[in-house]
This record gives structure tokens, sequence and C-alpha cells, in this order.
């Protein structure tokens, strides 16, 4: 299987470091603050022949978020509507939490544990490779 990761990436010129020659690891952290107690899956890619498809996927949604941010930042400036609800860190929630007068604010968090098992894997993969 790392042979063929390893030729898929030469014919895409992504070949990875000498070193990256590691499958992906899964494992699961167990959630001991949830009752009854869960669990998070993690899927570990240190110097793993995935990485620098990883690294190429990244930098080509970070360039569909960035162009998706100016686009909303338009529609802000022309509405006073804010379309953008993607925030890179929690300095960000609080920054904006702090810009909302306190006798109307109402707060809510929502569990989104189950948002991306419900995608269809071919869907998903179609949609990627269209955009890409």
């Amino acid at each position: 299987m790392i042979r063929k990761h390893i030729d898929f990436l030469k014919l895409e010129n992504l070949e990875p470091k000498p070193d990256w020659c590691n499958l992906p690891s899964f494992y699961w952290m167990p959630k001991l603050h949830k009752n009854p107690y869960n669990y998070r899956f993690i899927a570990a890619s240190h110097k793993c022949t995935t990485k620098p498809l990883s690294r190429f996927l990244n930098s080509a949604l970070r360039l569909i978020l960035k162009h998706f941010r100016e686009y909303c930042l338009g529609i802000y400036r022309n509405t006073g509507v804010n379309a953008f609800w993607i925030v890179e860190n929690s300095l960000e929630v609080l920054d904006s939490l702090r810009s909302i007068p306190t006798r109307k604010a109402q707060l809510a968090s929502f569990d989104f544990s189950t948002l991306y098992t419900a995608i269809s894997h071919n869907l998903l993969k179609d949609k990627i490779t269209n955009l890409i």
C-alpha cells in the first residue's frame, strides 16, 4: 500500500520525503466528561505517505475559504448581514461574543458529532474533485 501511495504521489508531483513511509494510524480517545462515556476517533498521519496529498488538499481548501471569506465580506458591506460563520480559533469566537450587547445576547451550543459521518464518501470525493 505504501508503494501505491508513493507511486500515485510521484504521478502528481507530490513525492513524500524519504522518511515519510508510514501509513496513517487510527485510534480513539475516551470522552470521560460525557454521560454515558463516549469516544473521539483520531486519524494520525505523522511522517505518513498521505501527508503531501493532505498538504495539497489543505492549500486548495484554504484558497476556497479565503475566496468565500472575501465574498461574504462584500455581502456584509452591502447588506450588514454576516454570512461568514467560520472561525480559525476560539479567540475569534470570544471577540464576536464581546461585540454583542449583553441585553440582546442569547448563547447556545450544539454538538456536531454526527455531521461528517452522515456525508456520503462518494459524494464528498466527487465534490472535492470538482472544487480542485
